[in-house]
């Protein structure tokens, strides 16, 4: 019975990391899709410095340095959990209710970082908009 159960969820995992690497196609508005962005430690990189006057460029440096700031504790938080994840599945007797829980976390914490990544980029997208409608 665990056995099956390990099973189907490692190929769970591996379908949706498939699903994710075969669903890599960018979008037409410069923005990528969520299910083939690279992985969440990674920050969403700025818009051409060709395209942004200095006041922009500053605007946009301070939004993605405030999201690197508020993502290296969930970054750490994730590692940890990962970490406490691989530990607990060497344990004998598997305790499937204690990894069920620490997955659980670090589902959260991976929701946290793409939210904060998706909130960076709608902001640095206004921030643009407006720089735009402004010089119309």
């Amino acid at each position: 019975m665990r056995f099956r159960t390990v099973t189907t969820l490692v190929l769970s995992v591996l379908s949706l990391g498939a699903v994710s690497v075969f669903a890599h196609q960018p979008s037409d508005d410069g923005f990528r899709n969520p299910l083939s962005s690279p992985p969440l430690f990674e920050f969403a990189p700025p818009p051409p410095i060709h395209q942004m006057d200095s006041v922009l460029q500053e605007q946009v440096e301070e939004l993605l340095e405030a999201e690197q700031q508020q993502a290296i504790p969930l970054i750490q938080r994730l590692h940890l959990n990962g970490s406490a994840i691989r530990k607990a599945s060497r344990k004998r007797p598997f305790d499937e209710v204690l990894i069920g829980k620490l997955v659980g976390e670090y589902a959260k914490l991976k929701a946290e970082l793409m939210l904060l990544r998706l909130r960076t980029e709608n902001r640095i997208k206004l921030i643009m908009e407006e720089r735009q409608n402004s010089k119309k």
